[in-house]
């Protein structure tokens, strides 16, 4: 696959990944390219995908299962082609949460929802 064709399914999949209700903060996406950043093997990258998925709640474990799974499998061995995706990774990761605010917003939820401390 030349390299324009493996950018455009690299995007697609990053959207794809990052389009489940409960993707990581974009602080938790930007760790993972940094270590990507850091180090020189498809076996490392995952590894650390993996040990983030087990450390994340629940409901974020199938994001970190199915970005391990893409980053083999799209990447192809390639370690510089594992950054650009996950880097892809973090700009769709930051965009779907920036949609999943302002559909809360939308439904007048605009933030945290107080707490009953402090009440009478």
């Amino acid at each position: 696959m030349d390299d324009r064709a493996w950018t455009e399914r690299a995007v697609q999949t990053a959207r794809q990944v990052c389009a489940q209700d409960r993707i990581p903060e974009r602080a938790a996406l930007q760790n993972l390219l940094r270590f990507a950043q850091a180090h020189d093997t498809i076996a490392e990258i995952e590894l650390f995908i993996r040990y983030q998925g087990a450390r994340a709640g629940a409901g974020q474990r199938d994001f970190f299962t199915s970005l391990a799974k893409h980053v083999v499998d799209l990447c192809d061995g390639d370690p510089e082609r594992a950054r650009r995706f996950l880097g892809y990774v973090v700009r769709a990761g930051v965009i779907q949460r920036e949609s999943q605010r302002g559909q809360g917003a939308q439904r007048g939820h605009t933030g945290p929802r107080p707490t009953s401390a402090g009440r009478r």
